[in-house]
């Protein structure tokens, strides 16, 4: 259901011309014009007890009578009493509402109370916010006042806890929806529509990285984190130019945070391995285990191993992302080498013999098993016997074994 939410006191309002866009209405109160344009079916009127004596009467005049509600408020007396507040938006708001707010004519810790519950409703019921609104009668110029939409800073909050659960946790759904929401707002606005289209595939990259982060598929990863760097470079100057004036804090987001995300990317990772390729698939595991994705980040450790295997033995470079013709030999001589066992067709000892020969042989052997145990218990899924401790403990033991990756890339460098 649309709701409109409207605060009144006991000032003398004067009727000015308030303008929205190019929506405009003479009146005393500026959510008459917000009720112009949006069409809300209910329409609640908070004030205190003076307030609506003073005004209640006059406003019934403009609204039908099943659509206005009247809610009062006490004045407050004790700290405690802001959240009284909090609590009439949560009885009106029910989930799933569209909410227009007007702040104008309010007590001065209701924008700050109102700002918060609009937040709370958001994320706990899934109230989309469509606007809140200031008529801003000190920027009238003979007696037309402007009506400024505040819902930016509700849509910063927004795009903060979406891009924080992003950078944080690998989740991408709500930068998904929050991009979508803006693309069909805009639908008709070319300039704006133009730069939403771009935050949707910014937006869709992040949401398949995401799927991608959770699936362990490290290669489509490393393409998609070098598509979004591409597409922020390309776009940046558009990009930029609107952000600074609509969501400056969403510009630095963008062209610093995400940007230097997608530098973790790489072009062509299925090419000819490289240390390049090496060092790409080290940092997603490192940020897989940061975020807590601990069990493909042990997996993608234990792949990086094989890997770093195959380049130093210079095995197949070409086709090393092949598992039946290259991967899975080195990971059976990797298994050998752990237990001294030389014994195998000619191919497999080939590979046995310059594993243990290699200056690293050792700490390489050492790090795959360290790994392997750590994976093969994550693999089990807790059926097998023993553990390794709280996930803290997890974490520093993963990260152990990233510090020791990190030394045998040191020593090929």
């Amino acid at each position: 259901m649309r709701k409109l939410i409207a605060f009144i006191g006991t000032g003398n309002y004067e009727k000015v011309k308030y303008r929205l866009g190019e929506h405009e209405e003479w009146s005393r109160f500026p959510f008459y014009l917000l009720y112009k344009v949006y069409n809300p079916e209910e329409v609640y009127i908070i004030s205190t007890k003076e307030g609506h004596n003073k005004w209640f009467e006059y406003i019934k005049k403009k609204f039908e009578a099943q659509k206005l509600k009247k809610i009062e408020i006490p004045i407050l007396k004790k700290n405690e009493d802001i959240w009284i507040l909090h609590n009439i938006i949560e009885k009106i708001i029910s989930e799933g509402d569209e909410v227009i707010m007007d702040i104008t004519y309010t007590f001065r810790h209701i924008p700050v109370m109102s700002f918060a519950s609009l937040i709370y409703e958001f994320r706990i019921r899934n109230v989309k916010i469509l606007g809140m609104y200031y008529g801003a009668i000190e920027a009238s110029n003979n007696c037309e006042t402007p009506i400024f939409d505040l819902t930016g800073a509700i849509e910063l909050v927004k795009w903060h806890y979406a891009l924080l659960s992003f950078i944080e946790y690998g989740r991408s759904e709500e930068l998904k929806i929050i991009a979508d929401e803006l693309r069909r707002k805009n639908i008709g606005n070319k300039d704006k529509l133009k730069v939403y289209n771009i935050l949707s595939k910014i937006m869709g990259l992040l949401d398949t990285i995401s799927d991608s982060l959770y699936m362990n598929q490290n290669l489509e990863v490393l393409e998609k984190l070098h598509s979004l760097k591409i597409i922020i470079e390309e776009n940046q100057d558009l990009l930029s130019k609107y952000l600074e004036r609509e969501y400056p804090p969403l510009k630095e987001i963008i062209e610093g945070k995400l940007r230097k995300f997608g530098e973790m990317g790489y072009p062509n990772p299925r090419e000819k391995l490289n240390t390049n390729i090496l060092e790409k698939l080290m940092k997603l595991g490192t940020y897989q285990a940061q975020i807590n994705l601990l069990g493909e980040s042990i997996s993608t450790l234990r792949e990086w191993v094989v890997s770093y295997a195959i380049y130093i033995c210079q095995y197949n470079l070409e086709k090393w992302y092949d598992y039946e013709n290259v991967r899975g030999k080195m990971s059976y001589a990797l298994n050998k080498l752990i237990k001294g066992d030389i014994s195998g067709d000619e191919e497999i000892i080939h590979i046995y013999e310059c594993l243990k020969n290699a200056d690293i042989g050792n700490k390489l052997r050492d790090l795959w098993s360290g790994v392997r145990e750590i994976r093969n218990w994550y693999a089990h899924a807790g059926i097998n016997k023993g553990g390794l401790g709280t996930i803290k403990t997890v974490k520093e033991k993963i990260m152990s074994k990233y510090e020791n990756a990190e030394e045998l890339m040191e020593v090929k460098k």
